[in-house]
């Protein structure tokens, strides 16, 4: 009988893609236009006047441009758009609170056209109002209108905008001096709004939430093992495509840094892959490397440059110049539509490789073997027990998991092997490794 002690050998988080989250890039307002698909600094807000919400609209810095705030049904400017609307309400009212930045202009429009005529009104905000304020504005009209646009702004879209400024809106209405009556705004207290989420890679950096209408890392039931894996692709977008990268690290405009804390000296990556490019030349890579205060001590790259249909295995050995303080993995789709499947990455340790950590022990027997293996757990031992067999190499040859806490041994069949192989134990995010002997 064999004592195997469990030992700390680092693992890749979410190796095999089987944890995704749902994330909440932002909230829409309910029937107007905003800018929060790109900006997200119109925001529903709990300081209000009535009902459970109100707008908040602010000018912001982003992406080395200046973005103001706004809500919108159609356009005032240039008449595009607006709804159905048949009566000339010549007075907006409502509620409101302000800071706009000295220099800048808040803004409300109102527009009324039809086949013949358009016309329009602009309101110009400046100043501070802290405290929620009962405003009401005349507006211009036309006879006989068909339709209304309606817009609200923390800056002027026309003129110089200043970060800083804001706008609160809530509960707004149109009104007639000649006592008609006024069909109530579309969402007009501001309550209805809806959640827009994207689905992304658990412990891992992906382009998802920068972009969620084209999300370049996918779970796929398309899995080598288990339930999922991870596909990825360059998604086309004018001016310029969203990459097809998934890291360990993070991205910033120097391109990819980080990646998470790692002592361990692995002897290689291994894991599988399937390639479908959408035209010839594609290509894809697979990366990592291993860094000690930022500069590299071991790394390698798996270059694809020809299709693979079905999942296949590939290995990047590693040798080291040093003992590394961080490692980073990083999977890339070259070109637009090209698909990357990736599953099943793990680090292989050889058994002199192992440390131990503490004195718990595993029990493996008989070993040498020739049909079947015992593998006993100790008492206190974590549920899930993953058991893998592996070659020399770390090719996986077989796995079994035990979920069952009452369940203190599991045994294998290994009769159709013979060999020198490594059985590898995982449980609560240790692991240990022993070298088996196998014979007919």
């Amino acid at each position: 009988m064999t004592g195997l002690n469990i030992t700390a050998q680092q693992q890749i988080p979410n190796s095999d893609f089987e944890q995704w989250v749902r994330d909440t890039i932002y909230e829409d307002l309910d029937l107007w236009e905003t800018p929060n698909k790109y900006s997200k600094n119109t925001k529903k807000t709990t300081d209000r006047i009535s009902g459970n919400y109100a707008v908040r609209m602010e000018t912001v810095e982003f992406d080395g441009d200046t973005i103001l705030g706004y809500i919108t049904i159609g356009d005032i400017i240039s008449f595009e758009g607006g709804i159905p609307f048949t009566v000339s309400a010549d007075s907006i009212k409502g509620y409101f609170k302000y800071s706009v930045v000295p220099g800048d202009t808040a803004l409300m429009g109102v527009a009324y056209k039809n086949n013949l005529d358009s016309i329009n009104t602009i309101i110009k905000i400046t100043g501070t109002q802290n405290t929620w304020k009962k405003f009401a504005f005349r507006v211009d009209t036309i006879a006989n209108p068909d339709s209304l646009l309606i817009a609200f702004a923390s800056s002027n879209g026309l003129g110089q905008q200043f970060p800083g400024s804001y706008l609160f809106l809530d509960s707004i209405y149109l009104s007639s001096s000649s006592g008609k009556t006024i069909p109530v705004l579309p969402n007009f207290n501001f309550e209805n709004w809806t959640s827009y989420y994207v689905d992304d890679l658990a412990q891992w950096a992906t382009f998802n939430s920068l972009m969620p209408s084209l999300p370049t890392a996918r779970d796929t039931g398309d899995a080598y093992s288990g339930s999922s894996a991870l596909v990825i692709e360059q998604r086309p977008y004018n001016p310029d495509d969203v990459p097809g990268i998934v890291t360990l690290g993070y991205f910033t405009e120097n391109g990819i840094k980080g990646g998470i804390p790692f002592t361990d000296k692995p002897a290689a990556l291994y894991g599988y892959c399937k390639f479908l490019p959408h035209q010839p030349g594609d290509s894809a890579i697979i990366i990592v490397y291993f860094k000690k205060n930022d500069s590299t001590v071991a790394g390698g790259r798996f270059l694809i440059t020809s299709p693979i249909s079905s999942y296949t295995r590939f290995s990047i050995p590693l040798f080291y110049s040093g003992t590394p303080d961080s490692m980073n993995i990083i999977l890339i789709s070259y070109n637009n539509n090209a698909l990357l499947f990736v599953d099943s990455l793990n680090f292989y340790y050889p058994a002199t490789n192992i440390h131990a950590i503490n004195t718990e022990k595993f029990t493996l027997f008989p070993n040498p073997a020739s049909s079947i293996i015992h593998i006993g757990f100790p008492s206190g031992c974590t549920y899930p027990v993953s058991i893998r067999l592996t070659d020399l190499h770390g090719r996986l040859i077989k796995t079994q998991t035990c979920v069952d806490q009452s369940q203190k041994e599991i045994t294998m069949d290994v009769r159709d092997l013979s060999g020198e192989f490594i059985i590898q134990i995982q449980s609560a995010g240790r692991s240990i490794s022993k070298k088996l002997t196998l014979f007919y």
